[in-house]
């Protein structure tokens, strides 16, 4: 049996409410997302909180299947969250950002304070959490965050549908998944050894793997493989 990758558009539909989000909506998110990752060796489970906007962003890192995001309009507070574990985000030029946590006596919510430094580096992402204020695209504090930004919802839509026909059509979906961890659980040894190559200079390691192993090492079970027989 031949297994194809499909490619799933998932719209919020609050066009009122300028997509809003909703306890319903995060729920109905988590749901699709179960649904999308068949794979039954995913771990999903792996890590669990109760709150329902964290087990929403979780459902779409820890899905096998890439997700593409793609954002139209006015997108603040939670539903910025919810695009930070996207494996691609792309964006319409005339939307705005904002992390307005800060302004409305609130902390940061939905796994951001994971995802948000990891994408934009730390400066960037103080700076945005606690300004709180609202950007536009042509922002550099938000220059790392979007690989496109297009003039158009309908060429923004169309990008996105497109990056995902070439992902479904010619990529392993087991490969994308293990890189992806790869990625974001670099360890403090991997940060170093690329902050090296951009400076030119050899790389000072110094990390161990009793203090400085990637967040969720070792994601197996220890097998015993001794045999017990006796010759």
């Amino acid at each position: 049996m031949v297994y194809v990758m499909r490619k799933i558009l998932l719209t919020l539909n609050r066009p009122g409410q300028l997509n809003a989000v909703t306890v319903q909506m995060v729920e109905e998110i988590i749901a699709a997302y179960r649904y999308f990752d068949t794979d039954e060796s995913s771990d999903y489970n792996r890590i669990r909180t109760s709150i329902l906007g964290g087990r929403a962003t979780l459902a779409i890192h820890n899905c096998t299947k890439p997700t593409i995001m793609a954002i139209n309009g006015p997108t603040v507070g939670f539903g910025i969250a919810l695009a930070l574990p996207a494996t691609i985000r792309v964006a319409c030029a005339s939307s705005k950002i904002s992390f307005s946590f800060s302004r409305r006596g609130l902390v940061l919510e939905a796994c951001s304070s994971f995802f948000l430094p990891r994408l934009v580096g730390m400066s960037r992402a103080l700076h945005l959490v606690t300004a709180g204020a609202t950007y536009t695209m042509s922002d550099p504090l938000l220059s790392n965050l979007f690989s496109e930004v297009l003039p158009t919802p309908e060429e923004t839509i169309a990008s996105t549908l497109r990056i995902a026909g070439e992902i479904a059509k010619g990529t392993s979906t087991a490969s994308m998944k293990v890189m992806r961890d790869l990625i974001v659980l670099m360890s403090h040894d991997g940060v170093e050894g690329v902050n090296s190559f951009i400076q030119k200079r050899d790389p000072e390691f110094k990390g161990t793997m009793s203090r400085n192993a990637p967040v969720g090492w070792p994601w197996w079970e220890t097998v015993q493989v001794a045999s017990n027989a006796k010759l």
